[in-house]
């Protein structure tokens, strides 16, 4: 999900981000450059990829210490 929500952020972040920039330049009447990192892209990516490992590690180290008789309460 991670990597998923990556993969749709990038391309939108194009289009939203130049969007603010053009509003806050005509806001503050001052000509803003608006410059895209690619090693900030691929640091996003890292981010993303340590969260969701992070998010699905706890969940997942709490499941593997329910027994089936447990689990199957649940049902």
């Amino acid at each position: 999900m991670g990597w998923l929500s990556w993969l749709l952020a990038v391309p939108l972040s194009f289009p939203a981000g130049l969007l603010v920039v053009k509003t806050l330049s005509a806001m503050l009447n001052i000509e803003l450059v608006y410059l895209i990192s690619g090693a900030g892209i691929w640091y996003w990516l890292v981010i993303i990829t340590i969260l969701a490992v992070i998010a699905s590690w706890f969940p997942a180290q709490k499941a593997a210490q329910t027994s089936v008789r447990e689990s199957l309460a649940y049902i």
